[in-house]
């Protein structure tokens, strides 16, 4: 079986990292996109947070639960 031509298997290799790099590149931006929700997430928990300590609706850190 003769070999291939050293430019034809460049040419494969070439068209594989290609592939390869487009693929990463989509589950970058996809992970990029979870990020960013998930911080939008932690924004808004943390002003419902800070909405329920403003409001007296938390517990004082030192007091403990009903349930002692």
């Amino acid at each position: 079986m003769p070999e291939d031509d050293p430019i034809i298997e460049l040419q494969r290799k070439l068209t594989h990292l290609e592939r390869h790099v487009e693929e990463q590149d989509a589950e970058h931006y996809h992970l990029a996109k979870k990020v960013d929700q998930l911080t939008q997430l932690t924004k808004q928990q943390a002003k419902k947070i800070k909405s329920l300590e403003d409001s007296g609706g938390s517990m004082p850190a030192d007091e403990k639960p009903p349930h002692y």
